[in-house]
């Protein structure tokens, strides 16, 4: 059961597709406020885009780091997906198991008191699965981008030139 939160505000490095906790922060709290108050470290959640619902091997390996470190049987690893600017989101749960020299995912009820709620919420958040493309057509996307790109910058030099020309003539 978690009971108690803390956000990593200065993570260590982050971007739109990775996430390194600042663990000198993280362990600073776990020893000066969370132990002496007997609260137990038992996981940490994150984020996915909304098409990948579950811990990715990156996710399996630093668990396993972990679990080592701190010589737990068991993290938890929640899964958050949301679609931007919809104000809805989907907790995902999961556990990672120290299985032999191994971690294994299982997946978990969500439950808020003794309530399950994750599947009668999972209708809210309808997202489809990615669609896989032939290569002719990202070519096109790709080249469409490429043009928009060249004519946008072509309007900029122009307008650049524009502008140089009526700061001479003054």
């Amino acid at each position: 059961m978690a009971s108690h939160f803390f956000f990593d505000e200065v993570a260590s490095g982050q971007s739109g597709i990775a996430y390194t906790p600042n663990n000198t922060t993280l362990n600073n709290v776990l020893k000066t406020e969370w132990r002496p108050q007997g609260i137990d470290y038992v996981g940490s959640i994150h984020s996915h885009p909304p098409y990948y619902r579950h811990p990715s091997s990156g996710d399996e390996v630093y668990a396993k780091r972990i679990l080592e470190a701190l010589d737990l049987s068991y993290l938890l690893v929640p899964i958050v997906t949301t679609i931007a600017d919809t104000g809805t989101f989907q907790v995902h749960p999961y556990a990672a198991v120290r299985d032999g020299n191994n971690v294994e995912i299982i997946e978990q009820d969500l439950l808020i008191g003794s309530e399950p709620v994750a599947r009668e919420i999972e209708h809210l958040l309808s997202i489809p699965e990615p669609v896989a493309l032939p290569w002719e057509i990202l070519v096109l996307i790709s080249c469409a981008g490429l043009l928009a790109t060249s004519i946008a910058t072509a309007q900029l030099i122009r307008s650049l030139r524009y502008y140089r020309k009526l700061n001479e003539g003054e």
